[in-house]
């Protein structure tokens, strides 16, 4: 389903277009455990050097934190938490912190490895997809939205109303929905494109 990465795009992003493909392949009934094990073994071997997270040769100093992480957590790949702070704290600055939505981030990554947010997580995490102020034309961070929400899912109140607004905004910025957002990044004929349509998504 993933294709050929867009010229832009090379497969330095592998973990993220892997995410993306794992969450409509699991909502097409078409994602088990076989599947599971094999992305995780290629996550192991490609993406983990002395427990750091990189990105798969030549591309392993070009690290990007909200993609490679958010798209971790919706690989269904369970990683320590210590493991995702030692990362987070060697790679990016103290202003980062905040632009990159750092606690949101956290949160995804504990609800993926099966393990609870503490309140303020959630709450912060719940901010950033439902009220963090996106360009409507933009579309990594719709994508990265869309991936937090389906790794969060209806958890709670919070996470439920910020879903809502998620797709509320979604829709209103981009009216054919994700179908219409993954055109713009990939092409019409993508399979992803071809996926979301057959979601309705």
């Amino acid at each position: 389903m993933s294709g050929k990465p867009h010229p832009t795009q090379p497969e330095s992003n592998a973990v993220l277009f892997s995410a993306e493909e794992r969450i409509l392949r699991l909502k097409l009934g078409m994602w088990g455990e076989l599947e599971q094990t094999r992305l995780s073994m290629a996550i192991e071997k490609n993406c983990i050097q002395n427990n750091k997270l990189i990105r798969p040769a030549p591309w392993t100093q070009d690290a990007e934190a909200p993609d490679d992480h958010i798209g971790l957590g919706a690989c269904g790949y369970a990683s320590p938490i210590a493991f995702v702070l030692f990362y987070f704290f060697k790679n990016i600055s103290y202003l980062q912190y905040f632009v990159l939505r750092f606690s949101a981030i956290i949160a995804h990554l504990q609800w993926a490895s099966g393990s609870a947010p503490s309140l303020f997580r959630r709450a912060y995490w719940a901010i950033s997809v439902g009220y963090w102020p996106i360009d409507p034309k933009a579309q990594d961070p719709w994508i990265q939205n869309w991936l937090l929400v389906e790794v969060a899912g209806d958890r709670g109140w919070m996470e439920h109303m910020a879903s809502k607004r998620f797709w509320k905004r979604l829709r209103q910025a981009w009216p054919g929905g994700l179908a219409e957002v993954f055109t713009a990044y990939w092409n019409a004929e993508h399979p992803i494109v071809k996926a979301c349509k057959e979601l309705g998504i």
